[in-house]
Order: C-alpha cells, then sequence, then structure tokens
C-alpha cells in the first residue's frame, strides 16, 4: 500500500504515500548492511514536499542501530574470571581472560563512550 517517494541511501531513509489514503511515511533501515538493513522501521510525517523533509531528516533508528551493534559487540567479550582485579584504577570487578580489564571498561576503552551494560554484569 505504500508508493515509494524519495530516498536517501545515505542515512537509510525513505518516503512513501500511502495508495489508500494519501497519508506520508518514513521508513527507516535500523540495522547495518550486514544485517541486510533489518525489517524497515515506519512511521507517519506531516510533510508535502518528501526531498526537503528527507534532506533535514534526523534519523531515529540511529539509537537502535547502535545498541544493537554495542550488544553485539560486548557480547564477543569473554567472561570476567581473574582471578585478578580489572587494571581500571577503583574497580573491583574481575578482568577478562584473556585481558587486563573487565568487560565494561574494555568496551569504555575500545568504543570511546560510557559503557550501557554496566546494570547488567556485575560483580
Amino acid at each position: 500500500m505504500l508508493e515509494p517517494l524519495a530516498t536517501d541511501d545515505e542515512s537509510w531513509m525513505s518516503v512513501f504515500r500511502c495508495r489508500a489514503c494519501g497519508s506520508t511515511w518514513v521508513g527507516e533501515r535500523p540495522f547495518s548492511e550486514r544485517h541486510g538493513g533489518g525489517p524497515d522501521l515506519l512511521y507517519r510525517i506531516a510533510g508535502v514536499d518528501p526531498l526537503a523533509w528527507l534532506r533535514h531528516a534526523a534519523p531515529l533508528a540511529d539509537e537502535l542501530r547502535r545498541a544493537a551493534e554495542d550488544r553485539e559487540f560486548f557480547d564477543t567479550l569473554g567472561p570476567e574470571v581473574g582471578p585478578e582485579r580489572c587494571r581500571e584504577s577503583g574497580c573491583r570487578r574481575l578482568r577478562m581472560d584473556p585481558g587486563l580489564y573487565c568487560r565494561c571498561h574494555h568496551f569504555e576503552m575500545v568504543m570511546r563512550r560510557s559503557c550501557p551494560f554496566w546494570n547488567l554484569d556485575t560483580d
């Protein structure tokens, strides 16, 4: 029922018009190409010029994509087995084997941002 009006390959976003009611919809690919882009995340917008809307749009799926990719990376890290503690000053968690840091401090070192999984991986 959705007819494509415009696409932005860089942001993985497309604008569609519903053939039944004429409403305008956006479709985003929330996951990376290696996942096939995943199913479209669809939401309704109020807009007349699809190309103009795409030029100024802020994708909603970026946050979903980042969360999925962060989880995938975190899940590849080995368990915290020690017996040594994490090398991060003040951290009481065990280090990964192999590794010098706990899973979250390793995540922060590699990704250069705060680890979102502290509450899931406590000692």
